[in-house]
């Protein structure tokens, strides 16, 4: 479904019609949800971390390198995001702290294996620097909340037909109390019907979990021992 028949469902309820293009026309309604469906949008967006908008992302270590771009569009991290092995699987890398916890693992601290990871400069960080056959992959929530009509992912809708990623009846339940909230209107059991149904959506899509076979033996919170062998 596209932001087109998003729009045409809350114009219906709105003003009684339905129009037949958002932004390309020039009509002051039709101008109002080309303004606000991205707020809309996006607001949805934050509110979850939604599986249809989690994307895997891989860094390949070369024996120096410690701060990696994350991948195009990304937004954040997961509240409870894991930086996973592909060499250690039994305990992949454990998140810093903080600040200082993280300069002081660079310059005091043995990092231990595989090691501590950091969001810094809008860069993944991993201490220390990962070998050339050591990998790191996690998920990360992209900021492309929607996609062109040719597929390509969008961060900012733009065209009739842009498509949603997520549920399109929040979006056009979002615009109806937007748009009344906009104009004056009274909009409190709008907004509610929204609120209902975003808490409802959203809480059965982040209950749909990723199933990994067997248990972890460490977690990846814990300070492992030293790896090596300790010689008297």
């Amino acid at each position: 479904m596209t932001i087109l028949s998003a729009c045409q469902s809350a114009a219906i309820r709105l003003v009684g019609r339905k129009p037949t293009t958002i932004f390309s026309s020039q009509k002051a309604f039709e101008l109002e949800l080309s303004d606000l469906v991205q707020e809309a949008a996006v607001d949805i967006a934050k509110a979850f971390e939604w599986q249809a908008l989690m994307v895997l992302a891989e860094h390949q270590g070369d024996g120096t390198t410690t701060a990696f771009d994350f991948p195009a569009g990304y937004d954040r991290m997961p509240v409870k995001g894991n930086i996973h092995s592909a060499t250690w699987q039994q305990s992949g890398y454990r998140p810093a702290r903080d600040r200082d916890h993280w300069i002081n693992l660079q310059t005091y601290l043995s990092a231990g294996t595989p090691g501590f990871w950091i969001v810094l400069d809008n860069q993944m960080q991993i201490f220390p620097p990962m070998g050339p056959s050591e990998k790191a992959q996690y998920y990360f929530l992209t900021g492309e909340i929607a996609k062109s009509a040719s597929g390509d992912g969008k961060t900012v809708i733009s065209a009739d037909d842009d498509v949603f990623k997520l549920d399109e009846r929040l979006l056009t339940l979002a615009l109806i109390w937007r748009w009344k909230e906009m104009k004056g209107l009274e909009y409190s059991e709008s907004m509610a019907n929204y609120e209902r149904a975003l808490a409802q959506i959203g809480s059965a899509d982040k209950g749909r979990r990723i199933l990994s076979v067997g248990s972890r033996r460490t977690s990846i919170d814990a300070d492992l021992a030293f790896p090596g062998t300790i010689i008297p």
